[in-house]
């Protein structure tokens, strides 16, 4: 997990996540957005080049989003950060109230507070995931309108439906 391309402040830039939701614990979520959910909308040879080298130039724009122009239109686009914000979101929502504990899996629990149901977080985490997939869209303009910079984008065939849902056992 040493690979990550955002961290919790990152999503906290963008999102609601209190300080006392541990970063260790988090770096789980950005993790599994990271690599499920991120790899499979930018497919391999160009999601393991852009884990390998985020930090070049090249990558710069495209994470944190920003103006281009194209054909003598300029255009603005939000960046990968934003999309796996929103991706890992979606799952901290879902997720973060559930501990794995020696007497079993149980949900948090606060005495003035009114607990949020399991249906209202799935809800929640699609939501997220949506959102992710349309600020996603502007990413994938942007690259393509970019490809002599991004030369590894879309230089092979990618089997994905990235209009997958999440979904839950229950």
């Amino acid at each position: 997990m040493n690979d990550l391309i955002i961290n919790k402040g990152t999503v906290q830039a963008h999102l609601q996540v209190a300080e006392g939701v541990d970063k260790q614990e988090f770096r789980r979520f950005i993790f599994e957005a990271q690599y499920i959910d991120l790899k499979e909308i930018l497919c391999d040879t160009f999601y393991f080049d852009l884990v390998g080298n985020y930090a070049d130039d090249k990558y710069e724009t495209l994470l944190s989003g920003g103006v281009y122009t194209y054909e003598g239109d300029t255009y603005h686009f939000e960046g990968l950060e934003k999309v796996l914000s929103y991706f890992t979101y979606g799952r901290f929502l879902v997720e973060s109230p559930i501990q794995s504990t020696s007497f079993g899996v149980t949900r948090k629990n606060a005495e003035d507070s009114e607990r949020v149901s399991l249906r209202e977080l799935e809800a929640l985490g699609q939501k997220h995931y949506d959102r992710a997939l349309t600020v996603f869209k502007g990413v994938e303009q942007f690259l393509d309108r970019n490809t002599e910079i991004y030369t590894l984008w879309k230089n092979v065939t990618c089997e994905t439906n990235i209009e997958t849902k999440i979904e839950l056992w229950g």
